[in-house]
């Protein structure tokens, strides 16, 4: 797998002679997963369906973190590379949500912080 490589802000990462660079392998699936669990529901205007319910599961007056955590898990494995959800957490620390989740993928193991 091949992709655009983003920075810290999700902008692209533009080389020294003007290139954009790109992120393969490993580090591109890594990158893509970063992305997909950052994507809130109906933020896409051309796949509305698609995303995670930040709003609805995560963000309300009662969270509720089970149905967060399903819906993450899925958003996952919408990844062809991603073979498996090895293992997720997610958790309230204050007023953050955080995850750390262990992805199987065709290129080896990956492990995310969000």
């Amino acid at each position: 797998v091949i992709t655009f490589k983003t920075g810290d802000n999700n902008d692209f990462v533009v080389l020294p002679n003007g290139n954009l660079a790109l992120e393969t392998g490993i580090n591109a699936v890594a990158q893509e997963a970063r992305h997909f669990a950052a994507t809130a529901k109906r933020e896409m205007i051309h796949a509305f369906d698609q995303g995670v319910p930040f709003l609805r599961e995560a963000f309300s007056k009662q969270p509720n973190l089970a149905q967060f955590e399903a819906a993450l898990r899925r958003r996952l494995l919408e990844l062809d590379e991603v073979d498996e959800v090895q293992s997720l957490d997610v958790a309230i620390d204050g007023e953050s949500l955080k995850y750390t989740a262990v992805l199987n993928t065709a290129y080896g193991v990956v492990t995310l912080d969000g």
